[in-house]
């Protein structure tokens, strides 16, 4: 049987680590530029539809990271689409703090294509529950319900 408050917590534990990430990247943004905001940010985070293009993005195959994989799959999971300007939107931000990089598709330039960076391929181990990354998963998982109080 599956550990379903495990699960949970890993996925918990992902959020509380992208936006951390997301944190870390605004901090070096405001060193580099204090007079302006960094862009496609809020004051306490990053647009949520961000967040679940990059979690969708965390289920494909290394080789299937267009823009079109990334929008089939989110229709998929959350039964509604994200059209391709607010999809580019999204991974332009991602390329921005980091996560993932932009390569060229010699067939189709249209066609947005992407692959990871270190942080994003950590992440996406994270959310997975890889333990290539992260060997001591178990263990952070298990100190991510006691800092959360939901040993029970």
């Amino acid at each position: 049987m599956r550990d379903y408050v495990n699960e949970t917590c890993r996925n918990l534990e992902f959020d509380y680590m992208v936006l951390k990430h997301i944190q870390d990247y605004q901090d070096r943004f405001k060193k580099l530029n204090p007079k302006t905001k960094p862009e496609n940010t809020f004051r306490n985070g990053v647009i949520y539809q961000y967040v679940l293009v990059f979690k969708t993005l965390c289920t494909l195959p290394d080789n299937s990271m267009s823009s079109k994989d990334i929008r089939d799959r989110y229709h998929k999971f959350f039964g509604q689409s994200v059209n391709q300007p607010s999809c580019a939107r999204a991974l332009w931000a991602l390329d921005k703090m980091g996560l993932v990089e932009f390569i060229k598709n010699p067939f189709d330039k249209r066609s947005l294509n992407v692959r990871w960076k270190k942080a994003g391929k950590k992440l996406q181990y994270l959310l997975t529950g890889s333990t290539k990354v992260y060997p001591q998963i178990e263990t952070a998982v298990t100190s991510f319900r006691r800092h959360a109080g939901s040993n029970k």
